[in-house]
């Protein structure tokens, strides 16, 4: 082999590890960032579950005729989830509903896995669900890259803010929460909130979503105070899991304090 050939190809090569440990790197900075789990199973009572799904809570609430998922998670065969609604006596085809809290890859993988379910996602997330908008954000969009576009189901609904949702007789409320993307929803569900990754269990507090994170870090801000005036006993986050309590939290993060 020519010299040059060879040190040009030693240069090249030491670009690309470069560029890999640095990706690495950011990688394991992310992750140490994030807020610590709770372990692989979360419950706020019985028939209200959290699954960890690999690196993200998705949540299983049992109604009268079957069962609603709050995410699907970033497991594409949803291993996890389907042993919980087993657990429940539930199969696949016993969901109805997705309530998706935001597209990123990290909650939607799991989609292809309840086909017969109808699935709602916030005003302005179409883009993102169907992979006609950019991914904003640095981490998520290097997390974007990682991951394949999910398998949807055949239903798809845009829900609105304030839109009241029938499911199973149960009431739920959408609130528009953009900032961690720009079309994240909360699903308020009687004394329990379903927040995504705006809002995060930070031991005996909550904190917003890091900006490293968002789409629009000034949104995100805003969108967290609009959770305040919200009336809940339980939060149900994308990462760290349950926060009981939550209401002065938000009341004070609603007022900057």
């Amino acid at each position: 082999m020519k010299p040059w050939l060879r040190n040009t190809l030693l240069g090249v090569g030491g670009v690309v590890l470069v560029v890999i440990v640095a990706l690495v790197g950011l990688v394991g900075w992310v992750i140490s960032s994030m807020p610590s789990s709770q372990g692989a199973r979360v419950e706020i009572r019985e028939g209200l579950v959290g699954v960890d799904t690999g690196g993200s809570y998705a949540w299983i609430v049992q109604t009268e005729g079957g069962a609603v998922l709050v995410d699907a998670g970033m497991d594409p065969e949803a291993t996890a989830l389907k042993a919980e609604l087993a657990a429940m006596g539930l199969s696949p085809d016993d969901v109805h509903t997705v309530l998706l809290t935001h597209a990123h890859g990290d909650h939607t993988a799991g989609l292809g896995q309840f086909p017969h379910a109808t699935l709602v996602h916030g005003p302005n997330e179409a883009g993102l669900l169907y992979g006609t908008d950019v991914v904003l954000g640095p981490a998520p969009a290097l997390m974007a890259g990682m991951m394949s576009e999910p398998v949807l189901p055949a239903e798809v609904v845009e829900a609105s803010d304030g839109q009241i949702l029938d499911l199973d007789g149960e009431q739920v409320t959408v609130v528009a929460t953009p900032g961690h993307t720009l079309g994240s929803a909360t699903y308020h569900w009687g004394d329990v909130i379903f927040v995504g990754d705006a809002v995060f269990n930070a031991g005996d507090d909550v904190m917003v979503s890091p900006s490293f994170l968002n789409s629009d870090d000034a949104a995100a801000q805003r969108s967290a105070r609009r959770l305040g005036p919200l009336d809940a006993e339980w939060m149900a986050d994308g990462h760290a899991g349950r926060t009981q309590g939550v209401d002065p939290m938000l009341d004070a993060l609603a007022a900057g304090s």
